[in-house]
């Protein structure tokens, strides 16, 4: 809890002593219209910097966390001594638990490269937060804002113990600007790409056609009443789910 507020404390700071520079306070119009603009209204190399420092510094917080930190972690860590032992041909042909080819691929990679379990646990931090990275540099009109926010949300808790969760969460985040952008075909094979770690994200495919679909008063009126519902019903519903995919994947 400690380094977590520590953490919050940097990125406020850190954020306040770098170019705090927006084009509506530039005085100078001909330095304005040379300088390359970020999408939040600060010079583009001084957001980069700040993101990137952020995103780092928060892979090394969850890369240097305890192996038996939450829930799924502890599971995770043991399994990667056993896969790191086996054979690729294994790893491809024999079921291990619940997890999914992509995931157990990464881990006899990484158990090539490093037998330490911090290792893992970096390389998958990376690999779930460098895609944020790169939504709040080209998207975001408040850096500072979006951090905090993700911070406060569970999604950054599942980071702490959900590996597979975490990198499927990465991809998902590379798909969403594939609907942003009508590419179809590159959304679904993202999509598909990251079930291969979490066989959940195949959720996210409804995301394209929701984002575009034109809503009228009708369905808005509906969806005040649907929404808090799904939400209400988010377990069973997440379960009765779970166990489609699963017989059908």
């Amino acid at each position: 809890m400690t380094i977590y507020i520590l953490y919050y404390f940097f990125i406020i700071l850190f954020y306040y002593m770098s170019s705090h520079t927006h084009i509506s306070n530039n005085r100078n119009l001909k330095t304005q219209f040379k300088k390359k603009i970020a999408y939040s209204g600060r010079n583009s190399f001084t957001e980069s910097i700040y993101i990137n420092i952020s995103i780092i510094m928060m892979i090394i917080i969850l890369g240097l966390r305890s192996p038996s930190m939450g829930v799924d972690l502890p599971g995770y860590i043991s399994s990667y001594s056993i896969i790191k032992k086996v054979t690729f041909h294994s790893v491809i042909n024999k079921s291990f638990l619940n997890y999914e080819k992509g995931f157990l691929l990464l881990m006899k990679v990484c158990g090539l490269v490093s037998e330490n379990d911090q290792f893992l646990l970096f390389v998958c931090s990376a690999i779930s937060l460098f895609p944020l990275a790169y939504l709040w540099k080209k998207y975001s009109r408040n850096t500072l804002m979006s951090i905090i926010v993700f911070l406060g949300t569970p999604i950054f808790l599942i980071y702490f113990s959900g590996l597979r969760q975490g990198i499927a969460i990465g991809i998902v985040c590379i798909a969403y600007e594939q609907i942003i952008s009508k590419r179809p075909i590159r959304f679904v094979s993202l999509i598909i790409l990251s079930s291969f770690f979490h066989t959940s994200a195949l959720l996210f495919i409804i995301a394209y056609p929701i984002y575009w679909i034109s809503l009228n008063e009708k369905i808005a009126r509906i969806s005040i009443v649907l929404l808090p519902l799904s939400f209400a019903l988010r377990f069973p519903l997440f379960s009765l789910l779970a166990k489609l995919l699963n017989r059908n994947v």
